[in-house]
């Protein structure tokens, strides 16, 4: 999906259910068809889903900070697996572009790109202890 305000790529945000633009943060909340800019009351549902009320304070800050990044995440995503071609979540977490990333960061945002149409399924991979879906980018999120 491109993004209404300035057409750069509006990604995916799995925790606030929410499609967010990488370049100027316009925000379209799924399901209540809210549109807002990015600002305060935007970043107050940023971290919505990645903590719960019972997890300890530095978790709430670490969400608070990994949370900007998640749309950044998300294209660098996209763009390996345009330029690589199809691969599977677990081939793609191990490629020299990920190596900054947690443990499954890699593997969650995949799993968001298919949700959200950005990626789909092409095959099965069988190189490794259990079989894994290999995914591309579809015809739309190519652009």
């Amino acid at each position: 999906m491109r993004c209404p305000e300035c057409g750069a790529l509006a990604v995916p945000h799995r925790v606030t259910e929410s499609n967010r633009c990488v370049r100027c943060g316009w925000i379209e909340f799924l399901g209540t068809q809210t549109v807002l800019p990015d600002d305060d009351q935007g970043d107050l549902f940023a971290t919505k889903g990645m903590v719960r009320k019972t997890d300890p304070q530095t978790s709430h800050e670490a969400a608070r900070v990994v949370a900007p990044h998640v749309g950044k995440t998300v294209e660098l995503i996209l763009s390996v697996y345009r330029r690589r071609g199809p691969m599977s979540a677990r081939k793609a977490e191990r490629l020299p572009e990920f190596s900054s990333y947690g443990f499954s960061t890699i593997r969650r945002r995949i799993t968001d790109l298919h949700r959200s149409g950005q990626l789909e399924e092409c095959g099965i991979d069988h190189d490794g202890r259990a079989p894994a879906t290999i995914y591309r980018v579809t015809a739309e999120a190519h652009r």
